[in-house]
């Protein structure tokens, strides 16, 4: 059975290329299994960073739902392929208003060819998209940078959020130097804390700018961080 992890961000804390290398790093380390990335976004800033071609996004999709040719064939021409299967979204204009039967059926597409769909779910996809992308996950992962601003926005969503979903929280780009002091404050939270994501720039300079994703990196703080939370995460699914 198909596990799906949702990592969102309330207020902006780098939780699209989180969820990218997590997606890239599990694939990795189960590479006889099948991974997607799928993004849910008005504006794909993931898409842009790789240059996926004009074909390269789920939303041509929509015109094979409920016809003869809708299976599992037709995923492979609009995601990318970096390793884990990348679903990028459509821009803009093209991004489609919310259907509940087109996301099942594409939902339940994706159970049938993938182990693992980690979605990138951003908070201006709006509340149905939201409702319905986090009722489905098995975990729903907070993104949450170490500052006032993010951390009250983080608790703010998470006290209007429905008890029946599955859902804990990372500190992502933390400064090494304050490493031991943020898990200390958090370590005793009654909410699900999974842990700290170290910042570093350089390496996240060569994700966004030559799209040279951080986990292939060798010497990654980063990359050591996300493996420790990607074990902490399946122990518990």
């Amino acid at each position: 059975m198909s596990k799906i992890i949702t990592f969102i961000s309330p207020k902006a804390a780098g939780a699209s290329t989180v969820s990218l290398n997590f997606a890239l790093l599990h694939q990795a380390i189960n590479p006889k299994k099948k991974t997607a990335f799928l993004e849910l976004s008005p504006w794909s800033g993931q898409g842009v960073i790789f240059k996926a071609g004009d074909h390269q996004h789920w939303g041509h999709l929509a015109a094979f739902i409920g016809t003869k040719e809708w299976n599992k064939s037709l995923l492979s021409r609009v995601s990318f392929d970096l390793k884990a299967d990348l679903f990028f979204s459509p821009q803009g204009a093209l991004w489609p208003k919310f259907s509940d039967k087109d996301n099942h059926d594409f939902l339940n597409l994706l159970k049938e060819h993938y182990d693992t769909i980690i979605i990138d779910l951003s908070i201006s996809a709006g509340p149905e998209w939201g409702q319905f992308c986090l009722t489905k996950s098995d975990l729903v992962v907070g993104v949450v940078a170490p500052d006032p601003a993010s951390l009250n926005a983080f608790k703010n969503w998470q006290s209007s959020m429905s008890k029946k979903i599955s859902l804990g929280w990372v500190l992502n780009q933390a400064p090494k130097s304050e490493i031991k002091y943020l898990k200390n404050k958090f370590s005793d939270s009654k909410s699900n804390f999974l842990g700290t994501l170290r910042s570093e720039p350089l390496k996240f300079w060569y994700h966004l700018y030559q799209a040279f994703p951080a986990v292939w990196q060798k010497r990654s703080a980063f990359k050591k961080d996300l493996l420790a939370l990607h074990s902490k995460i399946f122990a518990t699914l």
